[in-house]
């Protein structure tokens, strides 16, 4: 069974590959718990990089209000 790398998952989920490729990896995705572990640090990361730019917008933003 063909493993998806964390790239090409970050290509299904942001639609970025093409349509028959995603229909192929949500299959694949059902059934491979290790893809699917793969998917969620995936998530996990994106969510941390959306915290970490919060932070460092509000500390950018008290430094600087007028900006």
């Amino acid at each position: 069974m063909k493993h998806y790398s964390y790239a090409e998952l970050d290509m299904c989920r942001n639609k970025i590959m093409p349509l028959w490729e995603r229909i192929l990896c949500r299959w694949h995705l059902r059934r491979c718990a290790d893809c699917r572990d793969l998917l969620e640090q995936l998530e996990q990361d994106e969510e941390l990089i959306v915290q970490i730019r919060e932070v460092h917008c509000r500390e950018n933003f008290r430094k600087d209000p007028d900006q």
